[in-house]
């Protein structure tokens, strides 16, 4: 733990006591894609790059299929483990 996260944490809990220690849930940027669009995503990434019109087996960013937003992408791909 960072001494900046330590004060962060200090901080709240004299300002709004343990409730303000609570989780707010996951951070970052909200999915922008809807469930029809996941789930096309995630039949491209099932079939593998090569039936995607990639040249090699490795999925990149770079090579991500070109409607999605990199980050939906980045995210389906690691969450879908090796």
């Amino acid at each position: 733990m960072t001494r900046m996260s330590a004060n962060r944490w200090r901080r709240a809990l004299a300002s709004g006591g343990r409730q303000a220690l609570v989780p707010k849930g996951p951070g970052g940027a909200r999915c922008k894609l809807d469930s029809g669009q996941l789930r096309v995503l995630e039949a491209v990434l099932d079939v593998g790059p090569a039936a995607a019109g990639w040249s090699d087996q490795c999925w990149t960013l770079a090579g991500s299929p070109r409607s999605c937003a990199a980050a939906s992408v980045w995210t389906r791909i690691s969450s879908a483990g090796p």
